[in-house]
């Protein structure tokens, strides 16, 4: 769910900056980041 509507999340956010394609690959980049970071309990060994 995080991972669809995270951009769209971003969008509601700043509406303004949806031609803006540097703003874009930042919010990706940081959607990237916060789904890893999600993860990253479950991906460790034991």
């Amino acid at each position: 769910m995080l991972g669809t509507y995270w951009l769209s999340y971003q969008y509601v956010l700043r509406p303004r900056q949806l031609n803006d394609h540097e703003a874009s690959r930042r919010d990706l980049h940081a959607s990237c980041l916060q789904i890893l970071s999600l993860l990253a309990p479950y991906l460790r060994g034991s």
